[in-house]
């Protein structure tokens, strides 16, 4: 009885000595993989890339088409600029048409580079000219789009709260298919620009958050508060 039990220790030490080796080479291959993963940063980007992509156009999809007392203003910003990634998306010049409903007059006319008259003040003129606006122009298509944190003022002198963000289009913005293909390998450096929005008070609408000014800080001197 003890030597069979003496023999079965014997076999189970040969058999874990035998294991070791392919557990320690096993663990060698994982760490080569977890180093390389490491030496190869642009991998992750990529991987993040494509996360932004389907996660705005999904954005795009779901975002509403008009302004509600339930959208708070990161809401706004991101229903907003989401459908300039995604311009067409659920249907053509949607993204625009939203950023038309969700602009005031004076930002509407700052994008467009028109006057304050009746009849420049209708979507088909935003479509139109909105295509051509460099303010908009970055987040066509954009391989990524970061929405920073928002600053908000409970009151103003006018008693209406106002918010800000920045908003940044990656590299490649402008530069894809409506499929998502890049057209061709030109990179594009980040287009950064500050928003600023506010709570309407007087109707119509009203207490609704609606985009007053976009401001590419690239022109801004740093001395100048956004």
């Amino acid at each position: 009885m003890a030597a069979r039990a003496a023999s079965m220790l014997a076999a189970f030490v040969i058999g874990c000595t035998a294991w070791r080796p392919a557990l320690i080479s096993h663990r060698n291959a994982l760490r080569a993989i977890r180093t390389k993963r490491l030496a190869q940063p642009e991998a992750d980007e990529e991987c993040i890339a494509v996360d932004d992509w389907a996660v705005g156009e999904f954005a795009a999809r779901c975002a509403p088409m008009e302004p509600s007392q339930d959208l708070g203003p990161g809401q706004v910003v991101s229903a907003c600029f989401r459908g300039l990634q995604f311009v067409d998306i659920p249907t053509k010049n949607a993204g625009l048409e939203r950023c038309h409903a969700f602009m005031t007059l004076g930002a509407r006319v700052a994008v467009t580079a028109v006057g304050r008259q009746e009849e420049n003040r209708g979507v088909d003129v935003f479509i139109e000219r909105g295509q051509l606006s460099p303010v908009l122009r970055p987040f066509f298509g954009a391989s990524r789009i970061d929405i920073g944190e928002l600053t908000e003022i409970a009151g103003t002198a006018r008693g209406s709260r106002v918010g800000g963000v920045e908003a940044v289009g990656s590299p490649m913005g402008a530069m894809r298919h409506p499929s998502g293909i890049p057209k061709d390998d030109i990179a594009l450096s980040n287009a950064i620009f500050a928003i600023r929005l506010e709570k309407q008070r007087r109707p119509p609408p009203r207490d609704v958050w609606l985009i007053t000014d976009i401001i590419d800080t690239s022109c801004v001197g740093s001395n100048r508060p956004l």
